[in-house]
């Protein structure tokens, strides 16, 4: 479900800078899981415009308005004022770029990875892709600036052409990167069979280089049969769908076909979606998670925004269990959160790597206006007796291993490694 910001009876384009962020600020007032103040949105979207007028040598700026706590009167202060800053625009910046600027301080500064604007351009992209991504970088980023390699997939292609982690990316394909959040930066990248992304890093020692990026291809899940003898799954996306429930099923029925001792599930380039039917496979009874949000929401087309949501274990369990090590880091978000935080407080299994991205919510897709859409997080994700909250915070390992330089030369996984030595201490007693 989307909401539209029509174009109004006074004749504002619904594409305006004004009629957008009013739009957003909105949607967020409504929508987002805990409560936000309009005045507050307001003077961040505000700062955002002003700092890139600034950036483009527009002076003197006028300070931000002094918005009323009332959403009504801020609504009608900022479609009063806002327009000063499209005027002072015109000659240096587009429409485009003064709304991107705003939106992007808007949702920056929500500090949640859920909550994000598509700009025209990375929408553009996106139809252009068929399906979900197919092909792989093997490359983690971060989602704050400076743009940083977070992580890199042992062997993979990040690690093959020379990226270590704690280079800051400067340029993608020729264009400025280091300010721009983890999607902004992979919308850059072209994922196609043969094409090689050019990327500039500099280490923290200062030097630059040039690398050169291709993808590999992605399997939806790939499975392996390690010394033990345990199983290995790594799932890198989910899509709930009734092919990818039964490939799950199927790889932990082929383990057990195999005689594994053990199982390694491995989360830490898993994006997210929805993780409920692996979970369900490994947990029979219990709440898996709950979702909630400050106050239930009715919109103006009707849809309801429920205060909580719990989300339980439907008896559908494999009648075959193994000990479970599930290896997860920063590149584990949102459903592989929801994944890794709840097997962890059932005492289900042993987690290992390093902290999860922090990304535990549910999103809702906003479409403010033709081309013009934001995600934002309309619910968190808690779990666990005591409800733990992850969101903003990431689910924290019970085995922390965080691969050296050595290890990332060499292409090493010791992460992997202290996995199987878990799974063989505990088949051994």
């Amino acid at each position: 479900m989307v909401n539209r910001m029509p174009t109004s009876a006074e004749g504002t384009v619904a594409g305006s800078p004004t009629a957008l962020v009013r739009a957003a600020a909105q949607a967020l007032h409504e929508q987002f899981f805990e409560p936000l103040a309009v005045a507050n949105l307001y003077r961040d979207a505000w700062e955002g415009a002003t700092a890139a007028l600034a950036r483009a040598g527009v002076a003197p700026l006028p300070p931000a308005p002094a918005y009323p706590a009332d959403p009504v009167a801020a609504h009608a202060l900022h479609e009063a004022t806002f327009p000063a800053l499209e005027r002072l625009a015109a000659r240096r910046l587009g429409p485009v770029e003064i709304t991107v600027a705003a939106l992007d301080e808007l949702l920056r500064r929500r500090r949640d990875g859920h909550t994000f604007l598509f700009t025209p351009r990375m929408l553009q992209r996106a139809r252009s892709m068929s399906g979900p991504p197919s092909r792989t970088f093997g490359l983690i980023l971060s989602n704050t600036s400076p743009l940083t390699v977070a992580d890199v997939l042992p062997r993979g292609p990040a690690q093959r052409a020379g990226l270590r982690r704690g280079q800051t990316v400067l340029t993608i394909n020729g264009e400025p990167a280091a300010h721009l959040r983890r999607l902004e930066a992979l919308a850059l990248m072209d994922q196609q069979e043969g094409a090689a992304n050019t990327l500039t890093v500099r280490a923290a020692g200062g030097e630059t280089a040039a690398v050169e990026l291709p993808s590999d291809p992605l399997p939806p899940i790939s499975t392996a049969i390690l010394p033990g003898p345990f199983g290995l799954l790594r799932i890198d996306g989910f899509t709930m769908s009734v092919e990818e429930t039964d490939g799950l099923r199927a790889a932990l029925a082929s383990f057990q076909q195999a005689g594994a001792l053990g199982w390694i599930i491995d989360m830490r380039w898993n994006g997210g979606g929805v993780s409920i039917q692996l979970s369900r496979l490994l947990v029979d009874r219990g709440r898996l998670f709950s979702r909630q949000r400050h106050a239930e929401a009715r919109l103006p087309d009707g849809t309801v925004l429920v205060m909580r949501e719990d989300i339980e274990a439907d008896g559908t369990a494999l009648p075959f269990q193994r000990p479970l090590v599930v290896l997860i880091g920063p590149g584990s978000t949102s459903g592989a959160e929801s994944f890794a935080g709840p097997l962890q407080a059932f005492g289900r299994a042993t987690l290992v790597g390093e902290r999860t991205a922090g990304w535990c919510g549910a999103a809702r897709r906003v479409e403010l206006a033709p081309d013009w859409v934001i995600l934002l997080a309309a619910w968190q994700t808690v779990f666990g007796p005591e409800e733990r909250r992850a969101n903003r915070v990431g689910v924290t390992p019970d085995v922390v291993v965080t691969p050296s330089p050595q290890d990332e030369a060499a292409g090493r996984d010791p992460q992997l490694e202290a996995a199987l030595d878990i799974l063989r201490s505990e088949t051994a007693r």
